[in-house]
């Protein structure tokens, strides 16, 4: 995150990448193990405005950006003999935007440093396109895209911040 401030507000830039293999399973008859790589990354940018100037600074702040998501990989179906029963390709992409408000405090214990912890709640309104391709004889293909909103929490970040400029 990098933060430009005008003495009034602070203006925030911030991006996220994640590249991951990952797997994982439900626990219910005739469920899915799927098995893959997500890809992930967010840009975002809004303003802070402290309410006041002393050693210790509660704030308020807003972002609002772009966010991506994506999930491709296998998935196989187990039966309920816990035996693989089909196989098929999965991509799952969202994308949309995403709004968040956000509430921190931030500690100065020195002129160049600052410790903050912060909590959002984000609006996420994403397109989401899931592509299923069987891997058996058939090869059938199922496409379902939609338009929906989630919630996501963040329920405390915690960072230091190293201020390059003068605060003067």
């Amino acid at each position: 995150m990098i933060k430009i401030n005008d003495n009034q507000i602070s203006y925030r830039f911030s991006g996220s990448f994640l590249q991951k293999n990952v797997n994982f399973q439900n626990n219910c008859e005739s469920c899915q193990l799927a098995n893959g790589k997500i890809t992930d990354y967010t840009f975002k940018i809004g303003f802070e405005k402290s309410f006041n100037y002393s050693w210790m600074q509660p704030y308020f702040a807003f972002d609002i950006g772009y966010r991506y998501n994506r999930f491709k990989g296998m998935m196989n179906t187990i039966n309920n003999q816990q035996a693989i029963s089909s196989v098929s390709q999965i991509a799952d992409t969202k994308t949309g935007i995403n709004i968040a408000p956000v509430l921190g405090i931030k500690l100065n214990p020195t002129e160049r440093i600052s410790i903050f912890a912060e909590a959002n709640v984000e609006l996420y309104l994403l397109h989401n396109r899931q592509e299923t391709l069987a891997q058996n004889s058939s090869g059938s293909n199922n496409l379902n895209s939609f338009n929906k909103g989630t919630i996501l929490i963040n329920p405390v970040a915690i960072g230091i911040q190293y201020h390059l400029g003068n605060k003067n």
